[in-house]
């Protein structure tokens, strides 16, 4: 009787322990108020599980990723200098940031390029960013505002005391910040120094007037070799040449305030001038002019010993002494009426909307456009550079094609013809091919000045309508 009442209780102390063990409210079960129970006090008051945050990538001060692993592809523009160059500020920029990738998408010439971005634009397949030039308002229901990155991921570009600001004006519309600029540039007329002392011929002086410049041709056309002459045909290759000569005359091409106030005068007076070089004798034959584009060194009619002057971009004097091994210089554009030499952005670059991460390509212009072992690497090939340390550094220590740029800068911005940048026209490719084509039916005789003028005039009447 004992052992069985023994062996009752030792059951009985069994079940109990085994009920308060588990003495877990079911999850239906509002009878029993949770805080009743200790181990459910303890549920309630643990942190729930979370992932481990991912390592943060970047640089010290700059700002830092922490996204998942990302490829971005960038097309540009440029030569093998500039490729090189970029790809090697790519590797660098992967370094610091390995979760993102990025591959570079080059063109050898503007013309090249814009033609891939619109096929490529509207087709959806665009690259995630994408190198702009003045013609950036063509495509900007495609591009990603800044703005709202500049508290974050363009933090140092967004920095004044470390960046130029005026760079982001150039690249707006309609109230948004719409590129991220390297540089800054200014058009220049490149020479041919070698050639010119080897002929026995005076080097161009440091300012000219257009009466003085054809003087000058004029005085050196019989000193250079045969079939050599001393100006590249320029009238119509780009637009910003007929646009400092509209600006000469205060009749600019297209304002911010989206007007154009060009007539058939200036133009003919465009066009009488590079016709008259052409019966002078002072630039090549149509033939030979429409062999070159003037776009790059591979196509230029100076660096193919065609001509001992031409029109480039300052920036550009890297890559055509590159090309090269004639000594070259740079001097300013021939002066008249108005100042009119626009301080343009330089190498700007714009986010796509379908970018695989905004984020992740607006921390890659951020450091591509600020970051000191960057700017190194890229030096002035893509302009004079839009950081204010890079800048100080470069100019302190500049040597060769570099030296040039800089001086080149500095005389112009002392000149008082130096002035903030037009917008482009709309359509500014169609306005550059409709050009050239206008151009060449006057070069032909197919036209004469005063159609040819008439013709520009309602060219740039019917783009200016689109804006």
């Amino acid at each position: 009787m004992k052992k069985t009442l023994a062996l009752l209780m030792a059951a009985a102390m069994a079940f109990g322990l085994t009920a308060c063990g588990g003495d877990q409210p079911a999850a239906n079960n509002t009878d029993t108020p949770v805080a009743t129970t200790a181990p459910a006090a303890e549920v309630t008051t643990e942190p729930a599980a979370v992932e481990p945050p991912a390592v943060a990538e970047g640089p010290e001060g700059y700002p830092q990723y922490t996204g998942d692993p990302v490829e971005l592809r960038l097309a540009y523009w440029g030569n093998d200098d500039r490729v090189q160059r970029t790809d090697d500020v790519i590797a660098l920029f992967e370094s610091y940031y390995p979760s993102i990738k990025v591959t570079g998408e080059p063109a050898p010439g503007t013309n090249e390029m814009f033609d891939m971005v619109k096929t490529q634009l509207t087709a959806g397949n665009a690259a995630d960013i994408i190198q702009m030039g003045g013609n950036f308002a063509d495509f900007k229901e495609f591009i990603v505002p800044l703005q709202s990155y500049f508290g974050g991921e363009l933090a140092n570009v967004a920095d004044p005391a470390a960046f130029d600001q005026t760079t982001f004006d150039i690249y707006s519309a309609g109230g948004d910040r719409l590129g991220v600029c390297v540089g800054k540039n200014l058009l220049a007329l490149v020479y041919n120094k070698t050639l010119l002392e080897s002929a026995g011929a005076p080097l161009p002086p440091a300012t000219w007037t257009w009466e003085e410049m054809k003087a000058y041709g004029e005085s050196v056309k019989a000193l250079l070799p045969e079939g050599v002459y001393p100006f590249v045909d320029n009238a119509a290759n780009q637009a910003n040449y007929i646009a400092y000569w509209f600006r000469q005359l205060d009749k600019p091409v297209w304002t911010s305030d989206l007007q154009t106030f060009v007539d058939a005068d200036g133009a003919k007076g465009w066009l009488d001038v590079w016709t008259g070089y052409i019966a002078d004798g002072l630039v090549p034959d149509a033939e030979t002019t429409g062999g070159y584009a003037e776009t790059s060194p591979d196509t230029s009619a100076l660096i193919a010993g065609k001509a001992a002057v031409g029109l480039i971009w300052a920036n550009q004097i890297g890559a055509y002494q590159g090309a090269t091994t004639d000594e070259l210089g740079l001097t300013v554009l021939p002066t008249g009426g108005k100042p009119a030499l626009a301080t343009q952005g330089s190498q700007c670059f714009t986010i796509n909307k379908t970018a695989a991460s905004v984020e992740a390509a607006a921390l890659f212009l951020n450091f591509f456009a600020s970051h000191p072992e960057a700017a190194a690497i890229l030096q002035t090939n893509r302009g004079i550079p839009s950081s204010i340390p890079a800048l100080e550094s470069l100019s302190a220590s500049a040597e060769g094609a570099d030296k040039i740029l800089f001086d080149y800068s500095a005389f112009a911005a002392a000149s008082g013809q130096t002035i903030p940048q037009d917008p482009n026209l709309p359509g500014d490719q169609e306005f550059i091919q409709e050009l050239q084509r206008i151009y060449q039916a006057v070069q032909f005789g197919e036209a004469t000045n005063d159609e040819g003028a008439q013709q520009i005039v309602e060219l740039i009447t019917r783009l200016a309508a689109t804006g």
